[in-house]
């Protein structure tokens, strides 16, 4: 923990979780947390997939190994979670 109101340090890995958690709320896998319920939003979550590919691509090479697995298993599960809203 840092000395910035008890949030984690800023890491790779939590970068990543938040887009995929923005994405899987898009999809309506994750209730909004403003009305409580599943709201699909295709475009905003497509758009969120792209910046999650803007990440792969311009990290591409220079992860560590753990971080460029885990990546790559979060990139799969919100891509098929929007494949399959299609």
């Amino acid at each position: 923990m840092t000395d910035n109101g008890g949030l984690p340090e800023p890491t790779f890995e939590i970068l990543v979780t938040q887009l995929a958690a923005q994405a899987l709320m898009q999809l309506g896998e994750v209730p909004s947390p403003l009305t409580g319920l599943p709201e699909v939003a295709l475009d905003r979550a497509k758009f969120t997939l792209a910046l999650m590919e803007v990440i792969e691509a311009k990290t591409r090479g220079n992860l560590q190994p753990q971080q460029d697995r885990f990546l790559q298993e979060t990139l799969a599960r919100v891509r098929a979670k929007y494949q399959a809203r299609l």
